[in-house]
């Protein structure tokens, strides 16, 4: 599904869930940047494409809270491949040969520091989703949307910390073992590339 903002029959500004495995709706791989590309994947024409009634939301203009959404996705995004990267480094270390000892200090501070990393992406990502969450609650029982200044204040400066310790991290990843970790077979430079 592509979100897209459209208007509906009256002029009325609507959020559209559109179906893309319809012949209506071409998706051209125009975008040349690296990294994620799911995210900002190339340009989409919609021709005449059909959108479920379920899929169509208003857009109401006065309330702000659709920005830090998407934010809090790209966190919630940032925060896995931080979770990712934890998990090359342990399991990195498990299969080293038997020989040598897997979790010595150095890969123990590395794991550690990437445990962190984790513990610190998560922890920020919960935070601004449940101010997301309260911001929503008062907006449905009060139509109070003075909560939302507050959210994107919290996704503003979730996004400064989780971009910071997203790209530290899948740096710090290749301390976790030698040169080998540079091998193309395993492509651990996709966490930096997609973050």
């Amino acid at each position: 599904y592509i979100r897209a903002s459209a208007e509906d029959e009256s002029g009325t500004p609507v959020w559209a869930l559109v179906p893309t495995d319809q012949s209506a709706v071409r998706r051209d791989p125009d975008w040349s940047g690296f990294g994620q590309r799911t995210s900002a994947s190339g340009s989409t024409l919609f021709d005449s494409a059909r959108v479920h009634p379920l899929g169509v939301f208003p857009l109401n203009q006065t309330v702000s809270q659709q920005q830090s959404f998407v934010q809090l996705y790209h966190l919630a995004t940032l925060a896995g491949i931080v979770r990712e990267v934890l998990d090359e480094a342990i399991a990195i270390n498990i299969e080293r040969p038997p020989r040598r000892q897997a979790f010595g200090d150095h890969t123990l501070d590395v794991v550690g520091s990437l445990y962190v990393s984790y513990v610190t992406t998560q922890s920020l990502l919960r935070t601004s989703a449940e101010v997301l969450e309260a911001a929503n609650d008062r907006f449905l029982s009060r139509g109070d949307t003075t909560s939302y200044q507050l959210l994107s204040v919290y996704t503003i400066a979730a996004q400064v910390e989780v971009i910071e310790t997203t790209l530290a991290a899948t740096t710090r990843l290749f301390d976790a073992a030698g040169a080998s970790l540079a091998s193309t077979e395993r492509a651990l430079d996709r966490h930096w590339r997609n973050a």
